[in-house]
């Protein structure tokens, strides 16, 4: 568990760490489960003095397109401009996804159809002989 701490330490002092809390939730958890409740406590303090952060994905699909939309919420107040230079890089790993070959959405697929199948559409016709001629 040592080599952990030092691990998590190491990071937490990498300057414009994008994802200070997630360390200190991890750090938080190893104090907690070696019994050290006091330091437990003291980084549950800084936990709580960190910016509040919702990060939002919706997914919305179509027949043709894929599109995903992330949104950031800062609270009512915002985020301070001091942390404006830290926005951009944590947006870096949000970039958009190239529209060649977009990746399939997790849990959704399109079920494949056989052109001797019905048609999807619900036409009653063969797909060869409906939408596959479109």
């Amino acid at each position: 568990m040592i080599r952990a701490e030092q691990l998590l330490k190491k990071g937490l002092d990498t300057p414009d760490m994008a994802n200070r809390a997630e360390l200190l939730n991890r750090l938080e958890g190893l104090y907690v489960e070696s019994g050290r409740d006091d330091e437990a406590e003291s980084v549950r303090e800084e936990i709580q003095r960190l910016p509040k952060v919702t990060e939002t994905t919706s997914v919305t699909m179509t027949d043709e397109s894929m599109q995903l939309k992330t949104t950031f919420d800062y609270g009512e107040d915002g985020i301070p401009l001091e942390e404006f230079g830290d926005l951009a890089g944590s947006l870096k790993s949000h970039a958009p996804l190239s529209t060649e070959n977009p990746p399939a959405a997790k849990g959704v697929e399109k079920p494949r159809v056989g052109r001797n199948s019905p048609c999807p559409c619900g036409s009653g016709k063969k797909f060869k002989k409906c939408c596959a001629r479109k």
